[in-house]
């Protein structure tokens, strides 16, 4: 004989597969979500190096607050050195109401395995220029080769600075300087952020 079926068994086994769905979508719902991995700035992941000098402690503490940076790029394998110098001080008749600068320095590899020939001085200024950069050391003219790059807010001149030449614009009790027809020139803590940006490549620089 048949085992007769209770009417409500179907609609019982419905509902309770109807529940056992919501339950788990409730529990997929209500579970934490992994937090989505953070973008990274590949320019700012770069570590900073210390300079090609760590070991080399200069004789003496350099008294300025201008930022000295160092970076290895991995895909060019060179590394780069900047020593921010702010704005330079300039002419009160000049045309321009700023002259930004930095000091420069790069070479292939990670670590540096000679004394630094040469440094870069950039300096940014909103009109062009229509000359190089000349500098009188406590009289000494000191001409530099100056080529000219179009920013997309200023022109960075950059002035080829041989390493004996600004050792001698470092040592000089009196600096002037001139870029085209503005004449700047470099106040002490910039002088000084100088001093301690190039003994940190080599100390041997400036004894």
């Amino acid at each position: 004989m048949a085992r007769e079926t209770s009417p409500w068994v179907l609609p019982t086994l419905v509902v309770g597969g109807l529940l056992a769905v919501c339950g788990v979508a409730a529990a997929v719902i209500l579970m934490p979500r992994a937090k989505p991995a953070p973008t990274v700035d590949p320019v700012a992941s770069v570590p900073s190096l210390p300079l090609a000098a760590p070991s080399a402690s200069p004789q003496r503490t350099f008294n300025h607050s201008l930022a000295i940076t160092s970076r290895y790029d991995e895909f060019e394998d060179r590394s780069s050195y900047r020593a921010e110098l702010g704005e330079a001080v300039i002419d009160r008749d000049a045309p321009i109401p700023t002259m930004t600068v930095s000091l420069n320095f790069g070479h292939a590899g990670k670590r540096l395995t000679e004394s630094p020939r040469s440094f870069i001085l950039s300096i940014g200024t909103a009109p062009q220029p229509d000359g190089g950069l000349i500098v009188l050391a406590d009289g000494e003219r000191l001409p530099f080769d100056t080529p000219i790059n179009r920013g997309s807010m200023r022109y960075w001149s950059t002035a080829i600075v041989p390493s004996k030449d600004l050792v001698t614009m470092l040592r000089a009790d009196v600096v002037r300087c001139r870029l085209g027809g503005w004449e700047f020139a470099f106040s002490d803590e910039q002088r000084e952020a100088m001093r301690d940006f190039v003994t940190r490549l080599d100390p041997d620089l400036l004894p």
